[in-house]
């Protein structure tokens, strides 16, 4: 038998959102203890009650739809709200406030954190810009980008309009991109114009510069600082946008 390494406090399980839901629908919940069994019993044998009352706990933002479950034989083919529809990233960022919804470490010593409402302003202010390009649902937004908070402004302000969100490190060679990108015919790329590994700094605006110039669904590439303040150097790229600049836009909702 395997050696339990960690197990929560009474305390801590009490005062869980596990057990918090398992008191709002009245199953296997008491004043002095949670029967984790119950409610998996409660959820294989009331499977479409079990997942209706997750939608709700869960405050899940969208259309629910008529159907909670469209069972089948085989489980794998059993479909969960199959006429539902819902905006990933309305979903993700309906916080607000001035708490930390991204912290990001570098390689370099850098740290930058980016508040829920600092990261509302700045994928709406992506959003615009990418409406503006005539992006719509559908549409294929690709990104060259490191684990950075640019990445995922990106990949939100993409998703809430529909679009498909895809990326690839920078570390990749420009075959190995294009590789993926020409697949799927991305209309904007959005590049990192650098990143620190094993404490040397590569730089990568040429590389992005030739994937945007290959890929003839491309009609712009936006370019984006390592720290996201400095700007990169334009005498290149006056033919690009920049990330410094769309950020400096007022009045974006």
């Amino acid at each position: 038998m395997s050696v339990r390494l960690w197990s929560p406090s009474h305390e801590r399980q009490m005062n869980s959102n596990l057990a918090d839901f398992m008191k709002s629908i009245g199953v296997g919940y008491s004043e002095q203890n949670l029967d984790y069994d119950e409610l998996w019993r409660y959820s294989v044998q009331n499977c479409e009650r079990f997942w209706d009352e997750t939608w709700k706990y869960c405050k899940i933002v969208g259309d629910k739809g008529k159907k909670v479950l469209e069972p089948d034989t085989d489980l794998k083919s059993t479909r969960f709200f199959p006429d539902s529809k819902l905006n990933y990233a309305e979903n993700l960022i309906s916080r607000s406030g001035p708490s930390p919804a991204i912290i990001f470490h570098g390689e370099n010593g850098l740290v930058r954190e980016v508040s829920w409402d600092g990261l509302r302003e700045k994928v709406a202010k992506i959003r615009n810009f990418l409406i503006e390009e005539g992006i719509e649902e559908g549409d294929v937004v690709g990104g060259i980008v490191t684990n950075s908070p640019e990445a995922a402004i990106t990949m939100l302000a993409a998703t809430s309009l529909g679009a498909i969100w895809s990326s690839c490190s920078p570390d990749f060679g420009v075959n190995g991109i294009l590789d993926r990108f020409e697949q799927i015919n991305p209309k904007i790329i959005f590049g990192i114009e650098g990143y620190y590994y094993n404490g040397k700094w590569f730089d990568t605006g040429s590389k992005c510069r030739k994937v945007a110039s290959e890929i003839t669904s491309t009609k712009k590439l936006v370019m984006i600082p390592y720290d996201g303040a400095a700007f990169v150097d334009k005498s290149e790229w006056e033919e690009y946008a920049f990330w410094q600049e769309i950020m400096a836009i007022e009045g974006s909702d």
